[in-house]
């Protein structure tokens, strides 16, 4: 089998295996178990994102998300950023296809952990932003253009008139609610960002949680942010969870570099590692070190 397109590894000898279901019967119900899902960018060529791998400008933004070679305390080397000066409100959006799909989602499901990796940077200009969430694709036109097709989002933000924070934002492009990091990381880091949803709480709206670890610090362990800790996602503003099928970037700079990588749309819970690889199935991975 060939190489599998944003992973830059084949399947033989795969650094990332790309989702799989498995129905198993479990307490009575049934339950997906599947394998981390990992978009890495590494595939890609240097240059514009959009018009690569099914990569497309989302919500009518001009194409100025740049694929890049930057330095990263992980695993990779190529991602996802933006250092053209003046850009802002910057989306990407790619659909799941064949090559690189999002693990299923069900109605039954009451929990779901994303995580991405960011680079953060304020210490010149005067915005930057570096976020990720799931959307989906309501009218069928093949392309993600309405606020009513995003899922909650998270991650980075930083302008004139808010600290270098991070932030949880409802369904539907709602109203952020953000936790200051000025004093616990420093410009130019990478952070891995977590976000764990209960998708039942809050009468159904649901709640989101994030959770952060500093890469370039050498961290390996995640860290609650105590002001993100139960903020209301408002499911309803945007496309039911079990319909979560396409990834979203954006990208805002006034002062070059922010950036995104390690996409991963659904983190597999401890039960679910458990079983795969008792089951013999957990993905093979490239000996690195833990982050």
């Amino acid at each position: 089998m060939g190489p599998i397109r944003g992973s830059g590894c084949t399947w033989g000898a795969c650094r990332w295996m790309v989702g799989f279901g498995l129905l198993l019967g479990l307490a009575g119900g049934e339950r997906v178990v599947f394998a981390q899902a990992t978009y890495d960018f590494e595939s890609l060529s240097p240059g514009l994102l959009v018009g690569q791998d099914g990569w497309q400008a989302g919500h009518g933004s001009p194409s100025q998300i740049e694929v890049m070679d930057v330095a990263h305390p992980s695993n990779t080397s190529r991602v996802a950023g933006m250092d053209v000066v003046n850009m802002v409100g910057i989306y990407a959006t790619r659909i799941s296809d064949a090559a690189f799909a999002v693990p299923a989602f069900s109605s039954s499901d009451t929990h779901v952990v994303v995580q991405f990796d960011c680079r953060v940077n304020w210490s010149a200009g005067p915005n930057s932003v570096a976020a990720f969430g799931l959307w989906h694709d309501l009218n069928g036109n093949g392309l993600l253009d309405q606020f009513g097709e995003m899922g909650p989002a998270f991650g980075y933000n930083y302008n004139r008139n808010i600290p270098p924070s991070l932030e949880i934002r409802a369904g539907g492009e709602g109203t952020p609610v953000r936790q200051d990091i000025s004093s616990l990381v420093s410009p130019g880091d990478w952070l891995r960002v977590r976000m764990t949803a209960d998708l039942t709480a809050n009468g159904g709206a649901g709640t989101g949680s994030l959770a952060y670890m500093n890469l370039s610090a050498g961290e390996t362990a995640f860290t609650d942010l105590p002001d993100l800790q139960d903020v209301d996602l408002n499911l309803s503003a945007g496309p039911a969870p079990e319909t979560w099928d396409a990834l979203c970037i954006r990208l805002d700079t006034l002062y070059p570099l922010v950036g995104v990588d390690n996409l991963v749309p659904r983190v597999p819970e401890p039960l679910t590692l458990g079983l795969l690889v008792v089951g013999g199935l957990a993905p093979r991975r490239r000996r690195r070190p833990l982050t």
